[in-house]
């Protein structure tokens, strides 16, 4: 599902983030995590932000939703996001505060279509360096850091694996030709009745023999780099989804 997420591109809006055990002095940072998280989060290729804070306040004021919750939204919440904004995921996030003491952030990415996290990321600071400017800048941009990287190798991963099974494809075919080449000429020359016939045969069943092998450890090779960025790539989907 991730792979499919990436080769579409994330086409995201961002909730306000859902606050756990806040007071009047935090509440600002329900509406600006999500929005700052925005330039880190763009600078990604397979990212889209579609609205900014002005749109996404009036546009997406009226959702609410538990974090923790796995089927967030219901069908005609789905359409209206997708047909009204061009969404395919959204950013949510929730805010567990100590009161004064430590804050925990956590972001991730919903797709729309499975109900799901796809990605997802904490951090946890001091309270005081949430509500400076400047501080807040530094963690917002760790954070958004952490999710767009995610996104970005699994598009390397994705990447790799296809060009992998792209040129696995010439050498494999080589392969069956030269297989087949050494198989006829070592019938001819079982076959063969005179000497440089013998050796005529014998050469090129030599030859096409190590072209065989080679061409079938290009092959092995590219395949094996293949199945291997694939395998990582279903690793790091279980424990993102998970």
């Amino acid at each position: 599902m991730l792979c499919q997420s990436i080769q579409q591109g994330f086409k995201l809006v961002a909730l306000d983030f859902e606050m756990v055990n806040g007071y009047p002095k935090i509440d600002f940072l329900k509406k600006s995590l999500p929005s700052d998280l925005g330039p880190e989060l763009s600078k990604s290729i397979h990212i889209n932000n579609l609205v900014d804070a002005g749109e996404r306040d009036r546009l997406l004021s009226e959702y609410e939703y538990i974090y923790d919750r796995i089927i967030i939204f219901d069908t005609s919440t789905i359409v209206k996001l997708q047909r009204q904004i061009g969404a395919n995921s959204v950013v949510l996030g929730k805010i567990t505060s100590e009161q004064g003491k430590k804050i925990r952030v956590d972001a991730a990415i919903v797709s729309l279509e499975k109900g799901v996290k796809i990605i997802e990321k904490y951090l946890i600071e001091d309270e005081s360096d949430f509500i400076d400017l400047k501080h807040r800048a530094k963690l917002v941009s760790k954070l958004g850091k952490q999710i767009r990287l995610e996104v970005d190798r699994e598009a390397i991963y994705s990447k790799k694996s296809k060009w992998a099974l792209r040129l696995s494809i010439i050498p494999l075919l080589a392969c069956g030709i030269t297989g087949w080449q050494a198989y006829e000429n070592q019938q001819s020359y079982l076959d063969a009745t005179n000497i440089p016939d013998l050796n005529k045969y014998k050469t090129r069943r030599n030859i096409y023999t190590k072209a065989f092998y080679t061409t079938a450890l290009a092959s092995g090779i590219s395949l094996t780099l293949h199945f291997k960025y694939k395998a990582k790539r279903i690793q790091r989907n279980k424990y993102l989804i998970n």
